[in-house]
């Protein structure tokens, strides 16, 4: 019983004793979940700093000129590998493993990118690299990938890879950002409920990344996306935290709305309507959700997202109306205010 942190005394039927524990009031029981609550609250943390490394990792490497990009990504990749074969604890091996994964996939996209840039075919290699990462987290890589599929013109498999994600990413699944902390008690709980007595790579299958497009990597990302690479208007850029100037000049947003927006995308361009109209709803739900909302690090970007397909359906004002909506959460270093101002000359032409 003390093994199992007298979690066994809730599973006792006689005299139905755990189910009158379980009715005990809260402050009785707040001593019975500490352990959970401190693991959970610890591997949160864990990943928070995986992805806030590999995100300072990427800003010193894609500061150079892009033709001294791959010598200086694979010396990367392989200090890593040749780090991860040393007698080192498992949580170094751990890091390691997802700061090279996630390194290589980065390096596949901004590859791509510059091929789409130059009209050039993307290689065989590059693909290989793109289903070598997938499985760092339950979607993100994937959506980065089906995004490379939709900007190539790729539509049916991007809508494959899409269909993928939307069965990977269920009810039990939590996003994490690594800028943006988790404040929201009921997924802190949620989280501390599945890590505990888990191992990193079961913890890995339950979370989603935020989704995160550097400038290297625009021509893989919609061209709506770029408005959030260049979000500052005016001195907004004096208005940044020193954790927004970490992340602020790429696009970022959480990967179910995200996966949405690029099944509303793929769905029209391949005159689908009714999946289109499907994503569309399920979108428009989120952003009407309070309660989902409160589930999301980038609010903002995803009303921004919201607008351009309200847009794309041809109902202007809501699109107004929700670029509104986005200030509310972020009132500066918000595409929203370039949305605005271009939307109201074009209403007024």
């Amino acid at each position: 019983m003390i093994q199992d942190d007298m979690h066994v005394l809730f599973h006792i039927k006689i005299d139905d004793l755990g189910q009158r524990l379980t009715q005990l009031p809260r402050e009785l029981m707040v001593q019975s979940d500490v352990n959970a609550r401190i693991f959970g609250h610890l591997a949160n943390s864990v990943f928070q700093t995986y992805i806030s490394a590999f995100h300072c990792l990427v800003q010193k490497i894609f500061n150079e000129y892009f033709y001294d990009l791959l010598s200086t990504i694979l010396a990367q990749v392989s200090f890593l590998t040749e780090y991860e074969n040393r007698d080192v604890s498992q949580y170094s091996k751990d890091c390691t493993q997802f700061l090279k994964t996630n390194l290589c996939s980065t390096l596949a996209t901004v590859v791509s990118s510059d091929c789409l840039r130059t009209g050039q075919p993307i290689p065989r290699e590059v693909w290989l690299m793109y289903s070598e990462s997938l499985d760092t987290d339950v979607a993100s890589r994937r959506l980065k990938l089906a995004s490379t599929l939709y900007c190539c013109g790729d539509l049916q498999k991007a809508a494959y890879v899409l269909d993928q994600v939307a069965q990977r990413l269920d009810d039990s699944v939590l996003s994490v950002c690594g800028h943006r902390l988790l404040r929201n008690v009921v997924l802190s709980q949620r989280f501390c409920e599945f890590t505990e007595h888990s191992e990193v790579q079961t913890i890995s299958s339950k979370l989603a990344f935020c989704v995160r497009f550097i400038r290297q990597e625009m021509f893989c990302t919609p061209m709506f996306m770029w408005f959030e690479m260049f979000r500052s208007v005016g001195d907004d850029v004096q208005h940044r935290c020193i954790s927004e100037r970490e992340w602020m000049d790429c696009a970022e947003v959480d990967a179910r709305p995200f996966m949405l927006y690029l099944q509303y995308l793929t769905y029209r361009d391949l005159g689908e309507r009714l999946r289109q109209l499907q994503a569309f709803g399920e979108l428009q739900q989120t952003v009407s959700s309070r309660a989902k909302m409160k589930q999301l690090h980038h609010r903002e970007t995803v009303f921004n997202l919201m607008g351009h397909c309200l847009e794309l359906e041809g109902n202007l004002q809501g699109a107004l109306n929700v670029y509104d909506s986005s200030l509310r959460f972020l009132p500066r270093n918000n595409a929203a205010n370039k949305h605005i101002l271009r939307l109201t000359q074009q209403m007024n032409v």
